[in-house]
């Protein structure tokens, strides 16, 4: 008789000692991306993390295909952790090890254009008590923004770090949570599609990063309670509502699939019918939290934002370009100049009348501004296209990449149809039915690489994923060379991801009032300055400037230092002639600073030789010239310090 072998486990403490022990050292090891080195096999590894498709996808797809090999899921779970947030970090690395110029980022860490709008707004609230009018828009961004500077004493490069930590854990949850409806090949595939389109965000101040993360946690929480539901449908209901309230956020983090709102309500009504044919209790239950979502958004901009601007005042520019026959939503300002001369507090109102009137006096240029978008995102362009963000620098890999998710996503709608009746494919069919719809009043053609949808990524993934589930299961039938792999699917519900999803919900919403009640005292008066010059006061955080060198071979460009050689090369990847012609040219050792002038809470950028300005945490007084990119005077812009004072706040 043969002895029964007896597998030894280890106690359930000393796993999540091991755990835990685990994770905390690949935090660390997350967070000495902030640690400037001369490792050039580093920086080649993030550059083509960050900007490479042809070469870094088979790289991702092996790193990620290993977790499933093996058997055990809590060591599963601890290597996929590691791989993704090793892949995040070297998204950061590409940005700083070489201090790229971006539409969005100058020499890797001073923010442009919208992204300086959002991170003047955060400086704003968190020095001045209230956010800018451009910031206001969308308050939770902005606010949670400024949290994560205050609670890092400023220092931008470290608030960043932070954000990608989170999207990397939001990405590492739901990873492991789809493996509940997909197969590995289509959970690797998910997280590809994920990847490729965060990483261009990485390292910037942009709102489409929280809208990203708190979509893809929602989604993650979603799954969760469809299968806490198997067991116990209140709990199900629960996790379920959990996931709605942090979606709702995520709609009003980066406003774009909100017709996915009520189609929630309904598909809980259904789904917790109790025998019945349709259940009003749940619904009317998910209702209320999607209208406590909103609120929460509406009592945050009611306390962060600044009282002469309107929440969403912008939103109309998107649905009059559609409805002006496909245009950009630049459109308006073309046909109705007028938009210029609204104040901030009817803006909104305004551009809605001139919709509607749009709508109902040119129907017909609204149906083909319906089609002009189908046409172009269900094209191969490499900018505007459903699955635009995937794509590389060569253009018979953009057609392949592009072609090949468009017929999966094919492929997995039919798959959602077929087996409709089950909970989970329910859902996903309704949130492409909610993305699908809620391209008639959030365009996404006119914006590049779908990023108004952030929050909407992880549906076209998961659809995807499961169009290529159904593609290996047809596969299989007819050859068995996915047999001879020996991969597990090591999925296991993590309770941690709904905790995860309402603490950082909580953070979000508590984020203005901490960073209120704890606001760095300001000046807000001046002393005046001589004729033609103008007066700035403000205070230097660490982490936020870049110091240009001259170029020498003793030092490598890494945040927050950057060879002259280098900053000129690279700074003609940006947007717009003039802005490159401007930017050009500064000399070795001058230093760039991104902050507000306190006393009117205007963005500028000062320039300065290397010392010239106070050690950070210190309040300045200046008197300089501060100038547009045309080189006129402005009282925003470029600031270039004459007379410089430190003063007592």
């Amino acid at each position: 008789m043969k002895k029964k072998m007896i597998q030894k486990t280890r106690p359930a403490k000393a796993i999540l000692f091991i755990d835990f022990a685990f994770l905390l050292l690949a935090a660390c090891f997350f967070f000495m991306v902030l640690v400037p080195r001369e490792i050039p096999l580093l920086k080649t590894l993030g550059v083509l993390a960050r900007y490479n498709t042809t070469r870094f996808l088979p790289a991702l797809i092996i790193l990620l295909l290993f977790s499933f090999l093996f058997k055990r899921p809590y060591v599963s779970s601890i290597y996929s952790w590691a791989a993704i947030l090793l892949l995040f970090s070297l998204s950061l690395i590409g940005l700083w090890a070489s201090a790229y110029s971006e539409t969005y980022v100058i020499a890797g860490l001073v923010p442009r254009s919208d992204a300086f709008f959002q991170y003047a707004g955060a400086l704003n609230l968190l020095l001045r008590g209230r956010l800018n009018g451009f910031t206001s828009r969308r308050p939770l961004f902005g606010s949670f923004l400024a949290f994560l500077l205050w609670i890092n004493g400023g220092n931008l490069q470290l608030a960043l770090t932070f954000l990608a930590f989170l999207t990397a854990a939001a990405c590492y949850f739901a990873f492991r949570q789809v493996q509940s409806v997909l197969r590995p090949t289509g959970s690797i595939l998910f997280f590809a599609i994920q990847f490729l389109f965060i990483r261009r965000f990485i390292g910037l101040t942009m709102s489409e990063d929280l809208g990203f993360i708190l979509g893809t946690i929602s989604i993650a929480i979603w799954l969760y309670a469809l299968a806490a539901n198997r067991d116990n449908s209140r709990k199900g209901l629960f996790y379920f509502q959990i996931g709605v309230f942090v979606y709702a956020l995520a709609q009003m983090a980066r406003p774009a699939a909100v017709a996915t709102l009520p189609l929630l309500a309904i598909f809980s009504g259904f789904n917790w019918r109790d025998g019945r044919k349709f259940s009003l209790k749940p619904a009317m239950l998910t209702l209320g939290v999607i209208i406590l979502g909103l609120l929460a958004n509406s009592l945050i901009y009611s306390i962060a934002a600044v009282q002469s601007t309107a929440q969403m005042n912008n939103f109309g520019y998107g649905i009059y370009g559609l409805a002006a026959g496909g245009k950009g939503w630049k459109q308006i300002f073309f046909d109705h100049p007028e938009v210029y001369s609204f104040t901030p507090e009817n803006r909104g109102n305004e551009i809605t009348k001139i919709v509607i009137n749009q709508l109902v006096q040119h129907p017909g240029l609204y149906l083909k501004g319906l089609a002009v978008q189908a046409q172009i995102l269900l094209s191969f362009q490499p900018t505007n296209s459903l699955f635009s963000f995937v794509t590389s620098s060569n253009p018979q890999v953009n057609f392949l990449l592009i072609a090949s998710l468009m017929l999966l996503m094919v492929a997995g709608l039919v798959e959602l149809f077929q087996r409709v009746k089950e909970p989970v494919f329910a859902l996903m069919l309704i949130l492409f039915a909610g993305l699908f719809l809620s391209l008639t009043i959030s365009p996404a053609y006119q914006t590049q690489y779908m990023r108004v949808f952030a929050a909407s990524i992880p549906v076209l993934a998961v659809t995807a994923g499961i169009g290529m589930g159904r593609l290996i299961v047809e596969t299989q039938k007819r050859s068995k060379v996915f047999s001879r792999f020996n991969i597990h699917n090591s999925f296991s519900s993590d309770p941690s991801l709904p905790v995860y999803g309402a603490v950082l919900a909580a953070l979000i919403l508590l984020s203005p009032f901490a960073v209120k009640l704890a606001r760095m005292p300001s000046l807000l008066s001046g002393e005046g300055c001589g004729s033609g010059q103008h007066e700035a006061v403000f205070l230097s955080f660490p982490g936020t400037k870049i110091t240009i060198f001259e170029n020498t071979p003793d030092q490598m460009t890494w945040v927050p230092y950057v060879s002259r050689f280098d900053y000129q090369k690279d700074i003609h990847s940006i947007c717009c002639d003039e802005d490159i012609a401007y930017l050009k040219y500064f000399p070795g050792g001058t230093e760039i600073f991104p902050t507000i002038n306190l006393l009117d809470g205007n963005q500028m950028v000062v320039i300065q030789n290397m010392g010239g300005l106070p050690d950070p945490g210190l309040f300045t007084r200046a008197c300089g010239r501060m100038e547009d990119i045309y080189r006129n005077p402005s009282d925003r812009g470029f600031y270039y310090p004459q007379e410089v004072e430190i003063i007592n706040p």
